[in-house]
């Protein structure tokens, strides 16, 4: 079986529009989980970590078979002096 590859990338929404723009502007060396979950329970039942490379882009190998559960990426960190956050059901920066 062929592993699930999830690519993505972390930004800053500086114009709070939820979505990338011309003057979006990409993190580098944030730090993101990818979780799976129990659809019933919500017990986590896989969890990885990636790093953004310098372009705010990362790509992550899941392994197993994960089609009946709930998988996101969520924002850990990011290394900007400014405070951030990440939106629901979005993740990305604002």
């Amino acid at each position: 079986m062929n592993p699930l590859i999830l690519h993505g990338r972390v930004y800053c929404d500086t114009c709070k529009c939820g979505f990338e723009t011309p003057v979006t502007t990409y993190i580098a060396e944030a730090r993101i989980r990818v979780e799976c979950k129990l659809r019933d329970t919500l017990q986590v039942v896989y969890s990885t970590e990636a790093v953004t490379d310098s372009s705010g882009a990362y790509e992550v190998s899941v392994a197993d078979d994960h089609d009946d559960q709930l998988c996101e990426s969520v924002l850990i960190s990011n290394p900007r002096k400014r405070r951030h956050r990440a939106c629901p059901g979005v993740r990305e920066l604002v």
